[in-house]
Parts: C-alpha cells; structure tokens; sequence
C-alpha cells in the first residue's frame, strides 16, 4: 500500500503515517512473537492493519 501510495503521489503524511505504522507493528508483532506474549503481539497486528487501511484511505483522500 506504501507503493501505491506514493505512486499516486498522496501527500507527505500520509506516506509517513503509513510507514511509522507498518515498521512499528511488524516490530512489536515481531517482539511479541519472540517472547511470547499477546499482550504485546496484538497492538503490532492492528497498527500493520491500521497502516493498510491508511494506504487505502491515501489512494482515495489523497
């Protein structure tokens, strides 16, 4: 979604506020995968999600 984004030349933040949320879930997933625990695995897997719907909403919003 990053790509496509910045492909359509959406606005600066947008492409920022879909990378911070994609590097920092994959990592807190990451964590949480490695040391067992769903308390923190949870949180990385709605911010990777929460990137894809920001992408989604900069393709249409801009």
């Amino acid at each position: 979604m990053l790509g496509l984004a910045e492909s359509a030349r959406a606005a600066q933040p947008w492409l920022w506020t879909i990378a911070g949320l994609l590097v920092a879930g994959r990592c807190l997933h990451a964590v949480g995968i490695s040391l067992g625990r769903s308390s923190i695995r949870a949180p990385g897997m709605i911010a990777t999600y929460l990137a894809l719907l920001a992408g989604a909403a900069a393709q249409f919003l801009g």
